[in-house]
């Protein structure tokens, strides 16, 4: 499967994006954890891809391939989120499911609850990791959250380490279009590719919107 990348320059950064799939799928970006990076989300970019999914992912700015100018190294929640924002606008991408994982994941709830014209559903993947760093802005985004109606899923395996309230699967189900799902067997790759793929169906009928990307 052919690997393409492209290049968005926000604020200072220069973020090099993956793109795997055919060129008319129904778009996917997906939002890597901070501590590991792009090679987590691998196998879920390879797998959906093989689907029949347009998929786009990169590093966050300041790791793996990404440079970042000296002065704008802005590894905050708020900014991470920006920084996806550029990348739905600076690639042209018409209502994209985002799925995150760890950090990545609170990025995708951040989406979905601040700009959620923008995409068409949120998918957060153990969204526990570094929480801690980052209370004041996630303990936002459920508030947010509740005003908006955007399919939201919160995915969490077995064994992981308990969540923060504000950003529990329970709290994410609570909100307008929010579902979570406990014990998945994330290291089964097609298993968490059906569950993702059940996500995206339940938000593009909602949404009567079932086109390319």
């Amino acid at each position: 499967m052919t690997l393409r990348t492209r290049a968005v320059c926000p604020r200072g950064a220069t973020l090099i994006i993956s793109e795997v799939g055919p060129a008319h799928g129904r778009p996917v970006l997906l939002s890597p954890p901070l501590d590991i990076g792009l090679r987590a989300l691998q196998p879920v970019m390879e797998g959906l891809a093989s689907r029949g999914y347009r998929v786009f992912a990169g590093d966050h700015r300041g790791q793996g391939t990404n440079a970042v100018k000296r002065g704008h190294l802005d590894i905050t929640l708020t900014g991470m989120t920006a920084d996806a924002m550029s990348v739905i606008d600076g690639l042209g991408l018409r209502k994209p499911h985002v799925v995150g994982q760890g950090l990545g994941g609170l990025v995708a709830l951040a989406l979905a609850a601040w700009r959620p014209d923008l995409i068409a559903s949120a998918t957060a993947i153990a969204a526990s990791a570094e929480a801690d760093d980052h209370r004041e802005t996630s303990a936002s985004i459920l508030d947010d959250l509740r005003g908006c109606r955007l399919p939201v899923l919160a995915l969490s395996g077995a064994g992981e380490r308990p969540t923060p309230h504000h950003i529990s699967g329970a709290a994410v189900a609570a909100v307008p279009g929010g579902r979570q799902v406990t014990n998945v067997a994330l290291g089964q790759l097609d298993v968490l590719i059906e569950h993702l793929e059940e996500q995206f169906a339940i938000a593009d009928h909602a949404s009567g919107d079932a086109t390319d990307g």
